[in-house]
């Protein structure tokens, strides 16, 4: 049995239930652990009493100094900090023999057992996979701002090493987890780890980890029966498309979503744009429709929780200071976002 972790609260509540979905079509044998990070979320979850679902309440999972932290954090702040905690709290409560935490707005093309393959065949106890953000200096400098690593599919063993790891992680998010002092959440403390220990293994499939930032690396070679398989450009490798992480999605009204991918990316393949975001959506807006028909509730996230309280500045600003390579560089964004912007703007009712 695949056991897997997630958590987010009743405006993520769509995307989860899509996530679960998904998983639902693709693994014959699975189990699926939720944090719910409200009462709502909560008491919806429980109404449902979704097959291969255990939820964790909060009440169960938060200790003494997870209540402190909660007062002096934000709310996404807090989501990260959980993250390690609620895999350390699946191994001690149910003494799962490995579990692999999940973002929430994963979607699932096909089983990840390939994945999971993966990290035994490599003899490790924990795997985790790299951003992947591509060659040059806009990609270093990606990855130096967000980190190598991205969580969204960590898996960890419940023995010795991967209880280490986790351990130190989870102490690591709790004594600090914010997007301002340059920790990116709970992000870059996996920056060390393939380095630190020699039981973590970074995960090869490329077909697990194909994102926003990374979609531009990646072209659609076929798609039957919902299963898609994608060509990336830098390897000359075909993969079967496992999951794609939907990242940073904002809806500006009922009817308008910003998918933010084209602004990423001068190469985009429509075709592969289409069959995923295109049918996500979709799916996504029947869950709304049916959370508004039988509870009374229809998530509407407007902003992606890592931008809260960021504030913009203009253009001219950004520049003030910078070196002539980093001009450069600030004109080459500024431009693909100005090519990208249109493109991002979906309406609903025409998908």
């Amino acid at each position: 049995m695949n056991i897997f972790c997630t958590l987010f609260d009743s405006n993520y509540l769509d995307k989860g239930l899509a996530l679960y979905r998904s998983m639902e079509r693709v693994m014959d044998d699975f189990k699926l652990y939720i944090l719910a990070m409200d009462d709502l979320c909560q008491t919806i979850l429980e109404k449902k009493a979704l097959s291969n679902v255990v939820v964790v309440s909060r009440e169960d999972f938060e200790d003494d100094e997870l209540k402190k932290i909660k007062a002096e954090r934000s709310r996404a702040e807090y989501c990260w900090t959980c993250t390690a905690s609620l895999l350390d709290y699946i191994f001690e409560t149910y003494h799962e023999e490995y579990c692999t935490y999940i973002d929430s707005d994963l979607y699932f093309y096909m089983s990840p057992q390939m994945l999971l393959e993966e990290m035994k065949d490599a003899g490790c106890s924990v795997q985790i996979v790299e951003h992947r953000f591509g060659k040059g200096r806009r990609a270093k400098q990606q990855e130096e701002s967000s980190g190598k690593y991205c969580v969204q599919f960590n898996t960890f063993k419940n023995d010795a090493k991967g209880r280490q790891v986790l351990k130190i992680w989870k102490n690591q998010c709790r004594e600090r987890c914010s997007m301002d002092d340059g920790a990116m959440g709970d992000q870059k403390y996996l920056v060390t780890w393939t380095s630190e220990y020699d039981c973590v293994h970074e995960l090869q499939n490329h077909g697990g980890g194909v994102a926003p930032w990374n979609v531009g690396r990646y072209r659609l070679m076929n798609e039957k029966n919902g299963q898609i398989r994608i060509w990336c450009r830098d390897t000359k490798q075909v993969y079967p498309l496992v999951f794609y992480h939907f990242h940073n999605l904002e809806y500006f009204d009922e009817d308008t979503v910003n998918i933010n991918v084209y602004r990423r990316h001068l190469r985009v393949d429509e075709m592969l744009v289409q069959k995923t975001y295109y049918p996500y959506l979709r799916e996504i807006e029947e869950i709304k429709d049916e959370l508004k028909e039988h509870y009374g509730f229809r998530p509407l996230v407007q902003k992606h929780p890592g931008l809260a309280g960021k504030s913009k500045k203009s253009w001219l600003q950004k520049l003030r200071g910078k070196r002539l390579s980093e001009l450069y560089d600030a004109v080459v964004d500024n431009v693909i976002r100005a090519m990208g912007r249109k493109k991002d703007i979906i309406s609903i009712k025409e998908l």
